[in-house]
C-alpha cells in the first residue's frame, strides 16, 4: 500500500482498489483506521483521540492532493487499457475507481465491457447489480442480482446481494 505521508508515528497509505468512498489509511502504533477523503470521517477502525486530531489537522491540509491522487490513479487505468485493451483486471480495477469517485455511468460501462470480454465474471455481475442499485435503476439491479446469485449462490458477496434485491 503505498504511503503517503508519515509524522509523530502515524503512517498515511492511500489505496484506490478497494471500496468507497475514496479514503486513506491510517496506522498508529497498534491501531488502524480508514478515513473518508471527503468528510475526513472514520469509516473502519478506530484511532486514540489525539493521534485522529493529529490526522484531521495533516487531512484537512492535502484533502485536495488526496484527491488529485485518486483521479490521477483512475487517469493512470485508463492509460493501462489504452495499451491493454482485454486486460480485465485494469478494467474491473479502472470500474471500481469510477465506483469510488462516484462516477457511476462510467463504472457502469466498464463492468459491461468486462462482461463482454470476459461474461462468466461473476464479480462484474456483482458490481453491476450494486452499481444499477447506486444509479437507482432497481429493474437492471435486480437482473444483475438475481442472475448472480442464480449462477453462482455461494459468490463471496452473496449477503450483499441479498440485503440489495430485498431493498429494490
Amino acid at each position: 500500500m503505498p504511503e503517503v505521508s508519515r509524522f509523530y508515528g502515524i503512517i498515511i497509505m492511500l489505496y484506490i482498489n478497494e471500496h468507497n468512498p475514496p479514503h486513506f489509511h491510517v496506522r498508529y502504533a497498534e491501531h488502524l483506521a480508514e478515513i473518508d477523503i471527503q468528510t475526513l470521517k472514520i469509516i473502519a477502525g478506530n484511532l486514540p483521540k489525539r493521534a485522529y486530531t493529529l490526522v484531521l489537522e495533516w487531512a484537512a491540509e492535502h484533502r485536495e492532493e488526496l484527491m488529485e491522487n485518486w483521479n490521477l490513479a483512475v487517469e493512470r487505468y485508463e492509460a493501462a487499457l489504452l495499451a491493454q485493451p482485454g486486460n480485465i483486471t485494469v478494467r474491473m480495477n479502472l470500474a471500481r475507481a469510477y465506483v469510488s469517485a462516484r462516477n457511476l455511468p462510467r463504472a457502469r460501462d466498464s463492468y459491461h465491457e468486462v462482461l463482454r470480454l470476459a461474461p462468466n465474471n461473476d464479480d462484474a455481475l456483482f458490481e453491476l447489480g450494486r452499481t444499477y442499485a447506486g444509479m437507482g435503476d432497481a429493474e437492471s439491479a435486480r437482473r444483475y442480482l438475481t442472475a448472480l446469485l442464480e449462477k453462482n449462490p455461494n459468490h463471496s458477496g452473496k449477503a450483499e446481494a441479498e440485503r440489495l434485491l430485498a431493498t429494490l
